[in-house]
């Protein structure tokens, strides 16, 4: 195929070209190929190749750029479930990272999105859990909120689970954590006391009922004796499930909307670019416009209109 595209080429022209301008010459369609064959001298030729080279790998890197936006804007619309690996951690992160238990503690899911602040997930949270048998409040700075949801027993509210959403990036990444389990309540029984001391600002939204991690200690310790069972009651509710399907459904709109949008400023952008390089290049065959021309000096190919934009690669400050 290449042979064949080459033969089109005089004596003249072919010993004119060096390796690279002979590929860029097979690379072009057949009626470019024929063009360029007709139209260009030997002499000019070779720089002629390199210009409609360096614009057809432009093309090609821009096609490429977009797949992959395309192919990863489709993956971060799907549905992600968060990973779930039955651990029992939250306690932990309530306690802000301050650990003095002793065990090793691991998260029990995280999920991230894209274009989502965290304050923006208060909203549904709170609508999932601020009544009936749950109450929810949230503590900490803008860019690192903390939820803890509180269950209402008949011995007094406990905290029962703790939504971490921190701002990573342009992303929010969420972390529910379960402090409802046997296992948990025991270690914070054994050996926590330092723990809950710095976890308190996780436990302080239920103000007025728990007074102090002693007090949360016994109300965890009267509720599980009296068989009131937090971990059965806190499955029977369905919290982690209610937790994740509230920031899911909140998280993936506000992320597809961000997503759109990041995905139409990089079109546009392309576009713009594109439409800078037809200007000032023959979009037939890659020979500069001179300044004032309004045809193409060698194929009399018509120079398209100006851009009403200014070129966004020109532009001080702004990345290509």
């Amino acid at each position: 195929m290449e042979m064949e595209a080459l033969s089109k080429l005089s004596a003249e022209q072919l010993a004119a070209l060096n390796d690279e301008q002979k590929a860029i010459f097979c690379a072009l369609v057949v009626a470019d190929q024929d063009f360029y064959a007709r139209t260009f001298k030997p002499a000019d030729l070779p720089a002629v190749l390199l210009r409609k080279g360096e614009i057809l790998q432009r093309y090609a890197a821009e096609r490429e750029r977009m797949q992959k936006l395309k192919a990863f804007f489709t993956q971060s619309a799907e549905a992600r479930p968060p990973v779930d690996d039955g651990s029992e951690d939250a306690l932990a992160m309530a306690a802000m990272g301050v650990l003095g238990i002793g065990e090793a503690v691991s998260t029990d899911g995280t999920a991230r999105y894209r274009g989502v602040r965290p304050e923006e997930l208060t909203g549904p949270l709170r609508a999932e859990f601020g009544g009936g048998s749950t109450t929810i409040a949230f503590t900490g700075r803008p860019e690192a909120l903390i939820g803890t949801v509180g269950l209402l027993t008949s011995n007094g509210a406990v905290p029962a689970l703790t939504i971490n959403l921190t701002q990573v990036d342009d992303a929010v990444e969420v972390k529910v954590n379960d402090l409802t389990t046997v296992g948990v309540m025991e270690t914070v029984k054994r050996s926590a006391q330092q723990l809950l001391n710095a976890a308190w600002v996780g436990f302080d939204l239920l103000r007025g009922r728990v007074r102090s991690p002693g007090d949360f200690i016994d109300k965890a310790d009267r509720a599980i004796s009296a068989g009131t069972g937090l971990a059965d009651l806190a499955g029977n509710l369905r919290l982690k499930e209610r937790a994740w399907k509230a920031v899911k459904q909140a998280g993936e709109a506000i992320e597809k909307h961000y997503l759109s949008e990041l995905q139409e400023e990089r079109e546009n952008r392309y576009a713009l670019e594109k439409s800078w390089d037809e200007y000032d290049n023959c979009p037939t065959c890659g020979v500069s416009f001179e300044p004032e021309a309004q045809t193409c000096r060698v194929c009399a190919t018509a120079r398209p209109a100006r851009p009403t934009l200014a070129d966004p690669r020109k532009q001080v400050g702004v990345g290509a």
